[in-house]
């Protein structure tokens, strides 16, 4: 199996994870999306960041902004 199938297979795979039967498993998908984060931090350059953050859509960026957004409250609720 080539690179490109992995790859191929990962994103059919995030991009249907837990939407076939309820319930949806946010927090499931939320903790393999910051796995991809660490991932990110160990492996990427100060280059990366002007070069690939085109890639994320006003929409993403609106969703990540909501998530982040939220720590605090969410942080509030677990210490509760």
């Amino acid at each position: 199996m080539n690179r490109e199938q992995r790859y191929d297979e990962v994103i059919r795979y995030l991009s249907t994870f837990s939407t076939e039967e309820p319930p949806y498993d946010f927090s499931g998908l939320l903790h393999l999306v910051l796995v991809g984060i660490d991932n990110l931090r160990t492996h990427s350059i100060e280059a990366d960041f002007i070069d690939y953050s085109c890639s994320i859509s006003d929409e993403r960026a609106a969703f990540l902004q909501k998530l982040l957004d939220s720590r605090d409250e969410s942080n509030a609720n677990l210490q509760a």
